[in-house]
């Protein structure tokens, strides 16, 4: 996957954060998660690290039976970081 679409399912992301579903401890651990990664995407290549992914997996469990397209997001993610060698 490229960097575009990265930035794309970032994006869904965010938008997912508005999902009135969510309880507010659940949008308060995806805002911040979502935070972490945009800002590690925005990092030029050399200053990537495995740090962007940490807690990813664990979100993806966390989000991925109650909010089904929101884990299919962080899995996207998960394999855009992957694929860009993060």
């Amino acid at each position: 996957m490229s960097d575009q679409e990265l930035k794309a399912s970032l994006a869904a992301l965010r938008g997912h954060t508005r999902d009135t579903s969510l309880s507010p401890e659940d949008r308060a651990h995806l805002e911040a998660l979502t935070g972490r990664l945009e800002a590690q995407a925005r990092r030029e290549d050399a200053d990537r690290d495995g740090h962007a992914i940490e807690g990813l997996n664990l979100a993806v469990a966390r989000f991925e039976l109650s909010h089904p397209r929101i884990g299919a997001t962080l899995n996207s993610i998960a394999q855009s970081l992957a694929s860009l060698g993060i």
